[in-house]
This record gives structure tokens, C-alpha cells and sequence, in this order.
């Protein structure tokens, strides 16, 4: 399983997002990895309806979302491929946001997630996530 992160303007979107410490805490960050460590590892497929992720099932856009629930509620929008859609061949990750309040920060966080994958054609429109 191969993890991308989709580029806005040659800047990873959700690398970028993460490596914002005074947003995003070391607790919440430790347990995003840890779920991006099993997906890369075991694919979608192995957790969808587990409660950290969330989709596609209601969603007919295709996205999933990682749930991590701390101090802050954090969530990172992903779709399978989707230049590949082989079962489990890769995931792109789009975008990073917070849930304050039951509501996502920013409101159209949904809607930036799906403009992302649509605006993914080719290889160049996305770098591979470093997972460390």
C-alpha cells in the first residue's frame, strides 16, 4: 500500500497541515500516525467500519475520514487512488481539519477535500508521504 499526499501549489497539504505543532498536538499526531501506519501496512479495506475511520458508505464521493479524538478532534480526509484503484494499491491523503463543536474548522472542509481529489490527474499532483 503506497500513501500520497496531494500538492497545492508544490506544498504537501496535509504534511504541511501536521507539521503545525501549536495546532496540531504530539498526542493527537502520535495516534494519526499510528492509524496511517496500519492503512499503509493493511490497506483500507482491513478497518473500514472501525470507529477512528469513517466512509464512503453514506458518502458517494469516495472519501474516508480518520477520527482522532483528544484535546482537539482531528480529521484527515483520504480517498482510495485515485489514479490506481486496485484494491489496496494506494491511498492519497487531501486534507487536514479540526471538528470543534461537532462542526469541521474550516466548514467547507469536505468540499476542499473532494476539489483536491478531483484536481488529481497524474503523478505530479501529489507526493509520496513520508511516513517516519
Amino acid at each position: 500500500m503506497n500513501l500520497f499526499d496531494v500538492l497545492d501549489e508544490e506544498r504537501a497539504v496535509v504534511t504541511q497541515w501536521l507539521s503545525n505543532k501549536k495546532k496540531v498536538q504530539a498526542n493527537e499526531r502520535g495516534r494519526l500516525w499510528g492509524h496511517l501506519l496500519n492503512l499503509k501496512k493493511y490497506g483500507l479495506a482491513r478497518f473500514e467500519g472501525l470507529q477512528w475511520l469513517a466512509g464512503p458508505e453514506a458518502d458517494p464521493s469516495g472519501l474516508h475520514r480518520i477520527r482522532v479524538n483528544g484535546q482537539v478532534a482531528v480529521r484527515v480526509y483520504l480517498c482510495r487512488g485515485p489514479l490506481s484503484m486496485v484494491a489496496d494499491g494506494e491511498i492519497t491523503l487531501l486534507f487536514g481539519t479540526f471538528k470543534v463543536d461537532g462542526l469541521p474548522i474550516p466548514a467547507d472542509a469536505g468540499d476542499k477535500a473532494l476539489a483536491n481529489k478531483n484536481r488529481i490527474k497524474s503523478e505530479s499532483d501529489r507526493a509520496p508521504f513520508g511516513l517516519v
